[in-house]
């Protein structure tokens, strides 16, 4: 009986280290989550982590003065989130999709609603399988993260952070 006892302790012993070295317990094993939408021809995914929510555009107030990636503000549960076109953002041209989704990101600091087209879903990478981004000579490569499986994975932080992002006047 003792002997059981010294080899559970053993085992969770070995099992405690492991899981310290690798650090969040072993997230990186498990592979990252994405939301993924369309804008025009091209898939792109944001960490779920910082997705507060999705759900169909409607009842978007338009500004006036704004820049032209603001296309409005909305309500969700009592709070006003503006509205921003994320084509306009990463320097895409518009597409005729008539239908659109805002997907709402969230940060401690910061909370915006972004334009997407759908389908809307949400996809698993395996551990450590983003590839780098192409060089591009638009603006957008700031807020790429990578490429996995034909999907443009955007880095949500720094489109939560960008300062440009920010109005602190009305035009």
């Amino acid at each position: 009986m003792i002997k059981i006892k010294k080899d559970i302790s053993a085992v969770l012993t070995e099992r405690a280290k492991n899981l310290a070295t690798k650090g969040d317990l072993g997230s990186l094993d498990r592979g990252d989550e994405f939301v993924t939408f369309r804008l025009g021809k091209e898939t792109y995914g944001i960490s779920s982590d910082l997705v507060g929510e999705v759900f169909p555009a409607k009842d978007v107030t338009p500004l006036p003065g704004v820049p032209n990636f603001i296309l409005g503000i909305v309500n969700v549960r009592g709070k006003i989130v503006s509205v921003n076109d994320l084509r306009a953002i990463l320097d895409l041209p518009d597409s005729p999709e008539s239908e659109h989704f805002i997907l709402v990101l969230r940060s401690k600091s910061m909370e915006i609603g972004l334009w997407v087209e759908p389908p809307v879903d949400v996809m698993t990478t395996p551990p450590r399988s983003l590839d780098p981004p192409i060089p591009s000579s638009s603006g957008a490569i700031e807020y790429i993260s990578g490429i996995c499986k034909d999907v443009v994975i955007l880095n949500g932080d720094r489109l939560l952070s960008a300062p440009s992002l920010v109005v602190k006047e009305v035009l």
